[in-house]
């Protein structure tokens, strides 16, 4: 049975997750029986509130709709993404009042986890270098795990969410996040976690030390890379500088990036320069809005070999509009027969919305309408069933007659 005192131990150091000062102060001040005293420090409990979340995570083939999706995503998106109780009701498309209640369920299951495998868990250090291989976001096994865990992700968005969690060691530090962004930034395929761990780090070692100034990002796109400069305003021995930065660059190495001090022009000695360079995503997205799972799964193996496409796929079909804004896809595929949900009626709102207006549009059911279809705006059709020569056949087709 997990006691009350554990369930609110756990839910104030996930609501810090991030910050290890706080986590160390929380290993310290723990009063729970002694079931966490082998934990040395705070950078310990970290690495094992993340690794229990890890635990939590379900099969990819679980339901949209499972109990226990639902409690990982909250789990996700309120303590590792940082996003606010509204926000998170927000992206689940549930109340307030319910998801409340959905993430104290969350809370108390991790602290279950914890519980049972705290036995397992004593051999966990603070080095972040010797951590266990038991450890899941071990700076050292976390590569090998990324790979099964790729998305197509904008930094920008994480960036965001990174600056987000830090907020209040910003303020207490009375630092002002100055942040630059191209308007067209390109997307990265790499696992979110780990590139928001990145740019936490990164921040991180930017702010150490530095109090009462501005610290100025800039996020860019260069050649192929995605790059991304922290201006460190006090300038220090090279030595000192890239021997604080061993995470930082364990990370961009797992994405893989590349992390390193660079020199810019006319900067002198009055400030250090942080540059994390990513590889952009080269192929082109497809976001498919289907109320079928596994007809998305059909498509992504359809396109997995794809040198020039990747699929996103949504069930939601009223969540349509947000994911063209992240994506920016090259072209939508479209279902028409979804319960609860008029395709036609989606197919007029792509049309008429800003946001999606120029991104063609194939529609992809068994229903035959091609004539009504283009006359709503389809760019094309393709009728089921089909395979995957004639998919990527009318993505070229479609992206030539009308491209984003």
């Amino acid at each position: 049975m997990v006691s009350d005192e554990l369930v609110a131990w756990t839910r104030d150091a996930l609501t810090h997750v991030y910050n290890l000062a706080f986590l160390q102060r929380h290993v310290q001040a723990a009063c729970l029986n002694g079931q966490f005293g082998h934990l040395d420090g705070g950078s310990a409990l970290q690495q094992m509130l993340l690794q229990t979340i890890e635990r939590l995570k379900p099969p990819e083939t679980i339901s949209p709709n499972a109990p226990a999706l639902r409690l990982f995503s909250i789990l996700r998106l309120r303590y590792l993404e940082g996003l606010t109780q509204a926000e998170v009701a927000d992206e689940l498309h549930v109340s307030l009042r319910h998801l409340k209640r959905e993430q104290e369920r969350a809370v108390e299951a991790v602290a279950a986890l914890l519980l049972e495998g705290s036995e397992r868990n004593q051999h966990i250090t603070s080095d972040v270098g010797d951590l266990s291989e038991h450890a899941a976001f071990s700076t050292r096994g976390i590569a090998h795990k990324s790979v099964s865990k790729q998305e197509v992700v904008r930094v920008d968005e994480l960036l965001r969410t990174a600056a987000s969690v830090l907020d209040m060691v910003l303020q207490a530090q009375n630092l002002h996040l100055q942040v630059v962004l191209d308007t067209q930034l390109p997307l990265v395929r790499a696992d979110p976690m780990i590139v928001r761990q990145l740019l936490i780090s990164a921040l991180g070692w930017t702010m150490r030390g530095i109090s009462g100034q501005t610290l100025t990002v800039h996020l860019f796109s260069e050649d192929e890379d995605i790059v991304l400069r922290l201006h460190k305003p006090q300038a220090a021995e090279t030595s000192m500088i890239e021997g604080e930065l061993g995470t930082v660059q364990q990370l961009a190495e797992a994405i893989p990036a590349k992390a390193q001090i660079v020199t810019e022009p006319g900067s002198g000695n009055r400030e250090t320069t942080l540059e994390i360079r990513m590889l952009a995503q080269e192929k082109r997205c497809v976001l498919m809005i289907d109320d079928d799972p596994d007809v998305i799964q059909l498509m992504q193996r359809y396109l997995q070999d794809s040198d020039e496409f990747y699929l996103v796929g949504t069930t939601q079909p009223e969540d349509a509009l947000r994911q063209v804004i992240s994506l920016r896809p090259a072209c939508i595929l479209l279902d028409l027969m979804m319960p609860g949900h008029d395709g036609w009626e989606l197919l007029k709102l792509l049309r008429l919305s800003p946001e999606s207006a120029m991104i063609p549009v194939v529609v992809s059911s068994v229903l035959r309408e091609p004539d009504l279809a283009r006359a709503l705006g389809a760019t094309d059709i393709l009728p089921r069933p089909f395979t995957a020569e004639q998919l990527t056949q009318t993505l070229h087709m479609a992206i030539a007659r009308n491209p984003a």
